[in-house]
């Protein structure tokens, strides 16, 4: 059978579950970190992904953290979603999609319009409070406004530190200063996120595998747990990376294999 035409007839069963890497968001125009055109070949990941390091060079010398704020977040904020996040919304208002487990902080999917979405490495327009777990959704023209004043700033210590800071925020609730909502290096990944994407493991019928390397856990782990699961495994990819456990392997560009399978459905 039509390996598209196969997938289809499994997500026209229900139940299923995608999992979604930096492949998918490079189709909107967002480099993964680590390629050729990412930041860490122009910022170093141990000063700029770890939060320790981050926060000391940002009150020691501001402007090299607010440089890459500004880069990074103008990256975030002229990507669209691509016609695979909006197919993957489709297919959730259809009834067929239970849920997106993310390891993208690029909001995406929520712009295309999905509603159940477990972001395991956070989200970059939240922050959130470290002492009682607060967090607070910026949205877009609010962020935008914040980096064209960002970079007007005069490149001066302490009024970097304080409207960098001001625009963080505070805790409703107990007034701790707030945080981006983003897992840097070495950090734990957020507890109810992972809690709940293993409950979807075990639920889905249909696991979609997109766009992600599975090189960094416990990530690289659900598939196989879905797959322990009972579930029907589908990685769509440029190579494979889960092809011990799939049972279908499409090669291609997200966009590419999503509008071929939607086709069937």
């Amino acid at each position: 059978m039509n390996p598209y035409k196969l997938c289809a007839q499994k997500i026209k069963e229900g139940g299923v579950v995608v999992f979604t890497g930096a492949g998918i968001s490079r189709e909107s125009g967002i480099p993964t970190f680590r390629g050729k055109e990412g930041l860490w070949q122009r910022y170093d990941p141990s000063i700029y992904a770890t939060m320790p390091q981050t926060l000391f060079t940002f009150l020691s010398h501001p402007s090299k953290i607010t440089n890459f704020i500004i880069e990074f977040y103008e990256i975030l904020l002229s990507a669209q979603p691509s016609p695979a996040h909006r197919i993957i919304s489709q297919l959730e208002k259809a009834g067929l999609v239970k849920a997106v487990i993310t390891q993208n902080i690029d909001n995406l999917h929520e712009d295309a319009g999905n509603n159940q979405v477990c972001e395991i490495h956070g989200n970059a327009y939240e922050v959130f409070c470290i002492r009682c777990g607060y967090i607070e959704k910026r949205d877009k023209d609010e962020v935008k406004k914040f980096i064209e004043e960002l970079k007007n700033k005069p490149a001066k210590r302490f009024p970097l530190i304080k409207f960098v800071l001001d625009f963080m925020g505070k805790c409703r609730d107990c007034y701790t200063r707030l945080r981006p909502n983003i897992v840097f290096f070495g950090e734990e990944l957020p507890p109810k996120e992972i809690v709940r994407a293993k409950q979807l493991l075990k639920e889905c019928k249909v696991f979609i595998v997109v766009g992600t390397s599975g090189g960094v856990y416990p990530a690289a782990s659900f598939p196989y747990e879905a797959k322990q699961s009972g579930a029907f495994v589908i990685e769509i990819n440029l190579s494979p990376s889960f092809q011990d456990i799939d049972d279908v392997f499409l090669e291609g560009k997200a966009s590419q294999v999503f509008e071929e399978i939607f086709s069937f459905i």
